[in-house]
């Protein structure tokens, strides 16, 4: 149950008045996915959403919102699935490498000048408010985590190819033959969270 640009995040407070019909329709898709859930009652869910929601310095702006009203929206989805008796399980993000991997793959790989290396700062690329607020926002609630980042970077500079395949499609999304190579690895930790 996935639209794209839309967060798990009950977040009322996105409102940036070029994307506000987006938001509405978020929120009407996410409440309609919500009341599906609760009337087929899965044996789990599996949560995910872009942590940049968030600005990294914590600040609202026209489209990204405080860590206070991220957890907040959070704790209303999260709470909602527990109280239905459904298992919530919450992915961590992926790391953000605020560039184009595939552009500078190819730049890089045509040898154009300034071409640069195309790896990113581990430390940078990551949300700790993103993370803290879902934290906050499971907190007394029957919520387990998932976090796949050691497997696409384990170490404090990272390269966006892993396991033969490129990792991004673009700065942030996972690319499908990336998503295979490491498919046994996230069964094994959903197994391991969830008892399934």
């Amino acid at each position: 149950m996935v639209k794209g640009g839309c967060p798990v995040s009950d977040a009322p407070e996105m409102t940036h008045p070029r994307r506000i019909r987006h938001y509405r329709e978020c929120a009407k898709f996410r409440e309609a996915m919500l009341q599906r859930l609760e009337r087929e009652k899965p044996g789990a869910v599996i949560l995910s959403s872009w942590d940049h929601y968030i600005a990294m310095d914590g600040r609202a702006s026209s489209w990204q919102v405080t860590p206070e009203q991220w957890e907040a929206g959070l704790r209303r989805t999260y709470a909602r699935l527990t109280r239905a008796g459904i298992q919530v399980i919450v992915m961590r993000d992926v790391p953000r490498t605020h560039f184009d991997v595939p552009q500078c793959l190819s730049r890089r790989a045509a040898g154009l000048p300034f071409a640069g290396s195309c790896s990113y700062e581990r430390e940078n690329s990551i949300s700790p408010l993103g993370i803290d607020a879902q934290n906050r926002a499971a907190r007394g609630l029957p919520v387990a985590f998932i976090d796949m980042n050691d497997v696409i970077c384990s170490t404090s500079r990272c390269s966006p190819i892993r396991n033969g395949a490129v990792v991004f499609t673009d700065d942030n999304h996972i690319t499908t033959a990336f998503s295979r190579s490491v498919a046994d690895i996230l069964g094994a930790r959903i197994v391991s969270v969830s008892g399934l």
